[in-house]
C-alpha cells in the first residue's frame, strides 16, 4: 500500500484510534478497580474466619495455662486441668484443620509464619508431659504458654487488610488491643491463682505481676483513645464496671502484699468471668467486621457487572471503528496511490538522467539503471542479464537458480522476441509456479548497444493491471537513456586509453632506463636523455652511426653471431653484456633487443633497451662475499670451507697429492669471554685467524668453522705420506710455538693455547664430512692428553672417539628417561654421632651398563652441556630434598652438592645457578663443595662469589682438601664455611704420615675458624683418632654407604 502524503494514514487513524483505545483503557482499568474491590471482600472473609478460630484457640490456651499454674498450688484445679487440655486439644484441631484447607489464601510470608506457629503448637504436648512431671515451675510453665499466645495474637495483627475508611482502622485497632489486654488479665490470673495462699514472698512473681500491670493500663489508655463509638458501646453495655473494679481491688491488695479475703477458686471464676466478657466483645466486633464484608461484597458484585458491560460496550465501539476506518483508509490509498507512483517514477528517471553525467563505468551504470528501477517498486522481482557473457549482473528477490528456469522454461520466447524486434514486451502468464512469488506476467526491456542486443531487464508482475501505458513508456524512456550512458562511457574510455598510451610512450622513452631506436640497417635514429646518462654520447654524437661504436672488447665473434641469430628467428633477445662508455670505462649492462615489423612483416626498427648494473655487480659481490667469509674474522666460513674441501679432495685424489686438514680448537677460549669480555674474545678470534694465514702458504685455506673453532686445509703437501705428514708437522709445530707464552690482546695479558686434530686425504674417506669428523676425533684427543698440542688421527683414536659419542648420546638418553638417581650419604657430627648433614652423589641406574658411579660417565660430560644439564639436576633434587628435611621437622640438617671447577668459573653458568637459587625458599639448606683448584684460579673472582652466595645463606665447602694448592694466604681470603679432608688421606690415615697431614689439616680450619669434616671414614681407629684431635664431622661407609632418598629419612627418623 503507497504512503499517504505527510502521514496522512497516521492522522486519520490517530483521529479515530485515541478516542476508541482511551475508552477502552478507563473501561478495563474500572473493571480491574471492581474485581479488585471483590477479591478484597472475600479475602477480608477469610481474614475473619481465621480470627474466630485463632480466638478460640488463645482462649482456650490462656485457661489451660491458668488452670496449669494453679495446680502446682492445688490439686482442686487438676481436674479442671484435664478437662481443659481436652477443649484446647480440640481447638489446635480446628485450628489445623482450617490452615490445612485455607493457608493458600495468604501470603507465602504469612504461610511461613503459620508453619512456625504450627511447629510451636505440636510442642504443647511437650510442655504438658514435662509438667506432669514435675519439672517445671511456675515461671516456665507462665513463658512457655504465652509464647504460644504471643505467636497466635502476633499472627492476626500480620493479616494484611485494606482498611476502607478511618472507622474501619479504628475497629481494627480497638480489636488486636482488647485482644492484648485478654492476655495480660489471663497471664495476672494465672499468677494471682498461684500467689493466693502461699505464704512464701516470691520477689520474681511481684515483679512479674507488677510490669504486667503497668502494660495492661498503657493498654486501656490507648483502647480509650482509638475505641469508635460504636465498639465503645458494646464495651460499656458488656464490661460489668464492678467485675472489674473488684479484679483491680485484688490486684492492688496482692501487689501492696496485703492480706486477701478470697480463696484461688473464687478468684478463678471472677477472673475467668471477666476475661470471657472481654472475649464477647471481641467476637462482636468480628460480628460488625463481617457485617462490612457482606456489604463491600454486594457493592463490588453489583460494579463488576456494570464495568464489564461497559468494556464489551467499548470493545464492539473498537471493532465498528477498525470497520468504518478500513474503508475510509482504503478510499484514500486508492486515490494518492498512482499520484505518488507517478511523481515518484519522474523522480527516478530525473535522477537517473542526472547520475548518468558522473557515472564513468559500464557496470556502475547498469547497477543503477537496475537499481532506480527496482525502487519504482512496480515489480516482484527483476534481473538485469549480460546476453554475450551469459551472467547475471544484478537481481532483486528472484535466486540464480530460478532466473535459469525461467530463461529456459517460460520467457524464450518473450526473450527472443525482444531481442529480434528491439523493443519492451509485457506478457501476461496466469500459471506460473508458486515459488515465483504469485506474478501474473513479465516485462522484457532490451539495452541495444554496439549494433546488438548486450543486455535485457527481465522484472516480474505481480499485478498486471498496475502496470499503464504511461509507466512503460516512463520507463523505456529510462533503457534508451541507458543505452545513450553506455555509448558516451565507451567513447570517454577510448578517449581515455588514448591519452594513457600516448602518456606511456612519453615517460617510457624518458625513463631511466636507456632506449635506442635504430633503423632495419642498424642506424641509429634516437636515444633518450637516459642513454646519455649512462654511456656520456651526446644524441648528436650516435644518431647515424651503428652502436658497435659501445662495443668493449670483451665479448667474442661468436657471442653477437648467437645474440643477432636470436634476434632474427625469435624478434628478440636479453642478456648480460659488457660495454664501454665515452670516457674508456667498461661496464656491465643488461641489455634487450626487440626487432619491430611492418604490416608487411618486414623489419622496420630495432628497440634496445638496456641499463647499467655497475652497482648491482658490486652488491652481489659483497653479498657473495658475506656469504663465504666469516665476517669477524674476514676468512672463509664453515658453508665455503666444505666447498673448498671438496674441491681440493676431487683434486687430489686426481692428481696423487696429499693434503692436510687441521680441525684446531682454542683451549680456554670460554674462560677468556666469560672473565674478560665478548669485545676481548672477538680480539682474540681476529688475532688467532690473522697468525693462522700468516703461516700458510698461497693457496692453502684458513676458515672459522664455529665459536673457538677453526680449520685449516693444506693444500698439495707432498707426493707420499709420510713427506705429507712431516709436513704437516712442520707447521703445527709452529703454530703451537708461536703462541707459547702471553700475547697481550685487548689490554690483557692472555694465555691461548690449541688443541690441533690433523688427518692427512685423501685416504679412502668417502665423503668431506669423514674428512672433518676424523680430524675433529684428533683433537679431541689432543684435549684430552693435556691441550696445547696435536695429534695425527689414527684408527685406534677412532674406536676411543666412537666410544665416547656412544656413552655420550646414552647420557643425554638416561637424563630425558629420567635414569639418574641422586644418593646421599650422611655426615655425622663427631661428638655424638647423630646425622647433621649429607652429601648428594649422583648415580646412573643405566638399562645398558647397570649402575655406574659418578667415574664412569663423567668424563664424557666435561666440555659439554651434558655438565650442566647433570648439575642442573643435582641442585633440583638436592632444593626439593631439602624441602622435605624441613617439612619433617629437620631443619638444621644440609645438603651438599658439588660444583666442578668448569662451571664455578663459568660466570654464565653461576648466574643460573643463584637465579635457581633465588627462586627457593630452601637455599639455607645448601652447602656447595667447591675443589680448591677452581677457587685459587681467580680469587677475587671467588670471594665476590662466596660472597654472593652468601646472600642467599649458601655456605661453600672447600672439597678435596689438601690435594691441590694449598696456600694459607687463599685460605685467609676466602672465608669458606668448611674444609673436606680428601678420603685419600683418612683411607690410609696411619701410612705415609698421613696421620700427621690430617692432623695439621685439622688445626688449620680451627684456626682460620672453619668447620672441618673428614671423608672416607671407614673403620673405629680411624673415627677415634678424627674425634680427639677436634675434627667437627665424619662421613664415610663406618657410617654408612650412599643410599637413596627414603633410606636416608628412616635413617634421620
Amino acid at each position: 500500500m503507497e504512503k499517504l502524503p505527510k502521514n496522512l494514514k497516521f492522522k486519520i487513524a490517530l483521529i479515530f484510534l485515541v478516542p476508541a483505545i482511551g475508552l477502552l483503557f478507563f473501561s478495563s482499568s474500572y473493571v480491574y478497580e471492581k474485581y479488585s474491590a471483590y477479591t478484597k471482600s472475600l479475602y477480608l472473609e477469610q481474614t475473619v474466619r481465621y480470627t474466630k478460630h485463632t480466638l478460640n484457640l488463645i482462649k482456650s490456651l490462656q485457661k489451660e495455662r491458668g488452670l496449669s499454674i494453679a495446680c502446682l498450688q492445688s490439686h482442686t484445679f487438676c481436674q479442671k486441668l484435664k478437662l481443659q487440655r481436652a477443649i484446647t486439644n480440640q481447638k489446635i484441631h480446628e485450628y489445623q484443620t482450617y490452615l490445612l484447607h485455607n493457608a493458600q489464601v495468604y501470603s507465602p510470608f504469612m504461610q511461613d509464619h503459620f508453619n512456625t506457629i504450627v511447629e510451636r503448637i505440636k510442642r504443647i504436648e511437650a510442655l504438658r508431659n514435662t509438667f506432669d512431671k514435675n519439672r517445671l515451675d511456675m515461671i516456665e510453665v507462665l513463658n512457655r504458654y504465652s509464647a504460644v499466645i504471643k505467636e497466635l495474637i502476633h499472627s492476626i495483627e500480620l493479616l494484611e487488610h485494606d482498611f476502607l475508611n478511618d472507622t474501619f482502622f479504628k475497629t481494627i485497632v480497638s480489636f488486636n488491643t482488647i485482644l492484648k489486654i485478654a492476655e495480660i488479665n489471663g497471664q495476672e490470673r494465672a499468677l494471682i491463682a498461684y500467689m493466693i495462699g502461699n505464704e512464701k514472698k516470691n520477689d520474681t512473681l511481684f515483679q512479674k505481676l507488677l510490669r504486667l500491670e503497668i502494660e495492661l493500663q498503657e493498654l486501656e489508655k490507648r483502647l480509650k483513645h482509638v475505641m469508635p463509638v460504636k465498639i465503645r458501646i458494646v464495651y460499656n453495655k458488656t464490661i460489668s464496671l464492678k467485675k472489674k473494679e473488684q479484679i483491680q481491688t485484688i490486684k492492688q491488695k496482692i501487689i501492696n502484699n496485703r492480706p486477701v479475703a478470697i480463696d484461688k477458686t473464687r478468684w478463678w471464676r471472677i477472673a475467668t468471668n471477666y476475661i470471657d466478657t472481654l472475649f464477647v466483645v471481641e467476637e462482636a466486633i468480628l460480628k460488625d467486621i463481617l457485617a462490612w464484608k457482606e456489604r463491600l461484597k454486594h457493592e463490588a458484585q453489583k460494579a463488576l457487572f456494570v464495568s464489564i458491560a461497559i468494556w464489551l460496550g467499548a470493545i464492539v465501539s473498537l471493532l465498528l471503528f477498525v470497520k468504518i476506518f478500513s474503508s475510509l483508509l482504503h478510499e484514500f490509498t486508492q486515490y494518492f496511490k498512482e499520484s505518488e507512483l507517478e511523481k515518484r517514477m519522474a523522480t527516478i528517471f530525473s535522477k537517473f538522467s542526472e547520475n548518468i553525467l558522473f557515472i564513468h563505468n559500464e557496470i556502475a551504470l547498469l547497477n543503477a539503471y537496475a537499481i532506480l528501477i527496482n525502487r519504482t517498486e512496480l515489480f516482484q522481482f527483476l534481473f538485469l542479464f549480460d546476453c554475450k557473457r551469459h551472467e547475471t549482473l544484478f537481481s532483486e528477490n528472484i535466486t540464480p537458480a530460478a532466473i535459469s528456469e525461467l530463461q529456459e522454461k517460460y520467457i524464450v520466447d518473450l526473450i527472443q522476441k525482444a531481442k529480434r524486434e528491439q523493443q519492451y514486451y509485457l506478457e501476461h502468464f496466469p500459471k506460473l509456479p508458486k515459488e515465483f512469488g504469485g506474478i501474473e506476467g513479465f516485462l522484457v526491456f532490451p539495452l541495444h548497444y554496439k549494433k546488438e542486443c548486450r543486455y535485457l531487464l527481465v522484472a516480474g508482475i505481480k499485478n498486471v493491471e498496475d502496470i499503464k501505458l504511461h509507466i512503460l513508456d516512463q520507463l523505456y524512456r529510462m533503457t534508451e537513456l541507458c543505452v545513450y550512458g553506455l555509448e558516451q562511457i565507451e567513447l570517454q574510455q577510448k578517449e581515455k586509453a588514448l591519452t594513457q598510451e600516448l602518456k606511456l610512450l612519453s615517460h617510457t622513452f624518458n625513463a631511466h632506463e636507456a632506449i635506442t631506436i635504430t633503423d632495419a640497417s642498424g642506424k641509429i635514429l634516437r636515444v633518450n636523455k637516459a642513454f646519455e646518462d649512462i654511456t656520456g654520447y651526446k644524441a648528436e654524437e650516435v644518431i647515424g652511426k651503428n652502436p658497435s661504436i659501445l662495443k668493449s672488447g670483451i665479448h667474442d665473434k661468436e657471442f653477437y653471431q648467437q645474440m643477432w641469430d636470436a634476434i632474427k628467428h625469435q624478434g628478440y633477445w636479453k642478456g648480460e653484456i659488457y660495454n664501454k662508455k665515452k670516457d674508456g670505462t667498461i661496464y656491465p649492462e643488461v641489455l634487450s633487443i626487440t626487432a619491430i615489423k611492418d604490416e608487411n612483416g618486414e623489419i622496420s626498427n630495432y628497440v634496445a633497451h638496456f641499463f647499467d648494473v655497475s652497482e648491482l655487480k658490486e652488491a652481489e659481490d659483497e653479498i657473495k662475499k658475506r656469504i663465504e667469509l666469516d665476517l669477524l674474522t674476514e676468512v672463509f666460513n664453515r658453508k665455503k670451507m666444505v666447498e673448498e674441501l671438496e674441491v681440493v679432495r676431487k683434486n687430489a685424489i686426481k692428481e696423487g697429492y696429499c693434503n692436510a686438514f687441521f680441525f684446531i680448537d682454542l683451549d680456554n677460549f670460554k674462560y677468556i669471554n666469560d672473565s674478560y669480555g665478548h669485545f676481548v674474545g672477538d680480539e682474540v678470534l681476529k688475532e688467532v685467524a690473522k697468525n693462522l694465514k700468516a703461516v700458510v702458504k698461497d693457496g692453502d685455506i684458513v676458515a672459522r668453522i664455529a665459536g673457538d673453532e677453526f680449520a685449516l686445509i693444506l693444500v698439495d703437501l707432498a707426493k707420499n705420506k709420510e713427506q705429507a705428514v712431516h709436513n704437516a708437522t712442520l707447521v703445527a709445530e709452529k703454530l703451537i710455538s708461536e703462541y707459547s707464552g702471553q700475547k697481550q690482546i685487548g689490554g690483557y695479558d692472555l694465555d691461548i693455547n690449541f688443541s690441533i686434530g690433523i688427518y692427512i686425504f685423501p685416504a679412502g674417506e668417502q665423503s668431506v664430512d669423514e674428512i672433518i669428523t676424523n680430524a675433529d676425533i684428533a683433537m679431541y684427543n689432543s684435549k684430552k692428553s693435556g691441550r696445547n698440542r696435536f695429534t695425527f688421527y689414527n684408527e685406534a683414536l677412532d674406536l676411543e672417539s666412537k666410544r665416547f659419542l656412544v656413552m655420550k648420546k646414552a647420557i643425554e638418553r638416561g637424563l630425558k628417561e629420567k635414569e639418574f638417581e641422586l644418593y646421599y650419604q650422611p655426615k655425622v657430627d663427631a661428638s655424638n654421632e647423630k646425622i647433621v648433614g649429607m652429601e648428594g652423589l649422583l648415580r646412573w641406574n643405566s638399562k645398558e651398563y647397570g649402575l655406574l658411579f659418578p667415574d664412569k660417565f663423567f668424563p664424557y660430560t666435561r666440555g659439554n652441556r651434558l655438565l650442566y644439564e647433570i648439575t642442573d639436576y643435582v641442585l633440583d633434587e638436592a632444593l626439593q630434598m631439602i624441602q622435605i628435611l624441613r617439612e619433617s621437622g629437620y631443619l638444621e640438617v644440609k645438603v651438599s652438592i658439588n660444583i666442578s671447577a668448569e662451571q664455578f668459573i663459568n660466570r654464565k653458568y653461576v648466574e643460573t645457578l643463584l637465579k635457581k637459587i633465588q627462586n627457593s625458599h630452601y637455599a639455607d639448606g645448601l652447602i656447595f663443595e667447591i675443589v680448591e683448584d677452581a677457587l685459587i684460579q681467580n680469587v677475587e673472582y671467588a670471594k665476590d662469589l662466596i660472597k654472593t652466595f652468601r646472600k642467599y645463606c649458601v655456605e661453600i665447602a672447600i672439597d678435596d682438601f689438601g690435594t691441590g694448592y694449598s696456600s694459607l694466604s687463599y685460605l685467609r681470603d676466602l672465608d669458606v664455611d668448611e674444609i673436606k679432608i680428601d678420603k685419600s688421606f683418612v683411607l690410609d690415615l696411619f701410612e705415609h704420615q698421613n696421620d700427621k697431614l690430617v692432623e695439621k689439616i685439622i688445626e688449620i680450619g680451627k684456626i682460620f675458624g672453619y668447620k672441618v669434616t673428614a671423608e672416607g671414614v671407614e673403620n673405629a681407629q680411624s673415627m677415634q683418632f678424627l674425634k680427639e684431635r677436634g675434627c667437627d664431622y665424619l662421613q664415610g661407609f663406618y657410617f654408612s654407604r650412599a643410599v637413596r632418598k627414603e633410606a636416608i629419612l628412616r635413617m634421620l627418623g
